[in-house]
This record gives structure tokens, C-alpha cells and sequence, in this order.
């Protein structure tokens, strides 16, 4: 376990986050991440071209698209 001493300073760590508002300014940075995540997303899984690119030139598999997706667009974003 944790002393007194480690569990006030943790406990004063995390009010200090609270004080200054980091929760609710991360709160909004995550919901408007996820909306651009989602948008891009959207934007780009009807996309024939994306698809051609890995060779599905017939057929767009919704998991291929995940998976191209996640892996190749959203990769280097996540990286920032």
C-alpha cells in the first residue's frame, strides 16, 4: 500500500487537474476528436478508390475498410 504521505500527494495531484479544469478541456479535445475520427471515416469508407488501392477493385468488404482504414489513414494521425 501507499502511505499517508504518497496518497495526499496523489489526492493533490488530482485536485490540482480538477482546479485548473484539465478534465473538462480534455473532456472536449476527446469528443472533438472523435468527431473528426468519425467524419473521416465516414468520408472515406465509400471511397472505390481506397479500396483499388489494396486490391479489392470489385468489392469493398466493410472489415477490409476498417482495417485499411485504422491501419494506413488514421496510423501517422494518431502518431501526433
Amino acid at each position: 500500500g501507499c502511505s499517508n504521505e504518497e496518497v495526499l500527494a496523489v489526492l493533490g495531484h488530482e485536485l490540482g487537474h480538477w482546479k485548473l479544469g484539465h478534465t473538462t478541456k480534455n473532456l472536449v479535445i476527446s469528443q472533438v476528436n472523435s468527431l473528426l475520427c468519425f467524419s473521416l471515416f465516414a468520408a472515406l469508407i465509400g471511397r472505390p478508390e481506397l479500396f483499388a488501392a489494396f486490391g479489392f477493385h470489385d468489392e469493398r468488404p466493410t472489415l477490409i475498410g476498417l482495417i485499411i482504414i485504422f491501419q494506413f489513414v488514421f496510423s501517422p494521425y494518431n502518431e501526433v
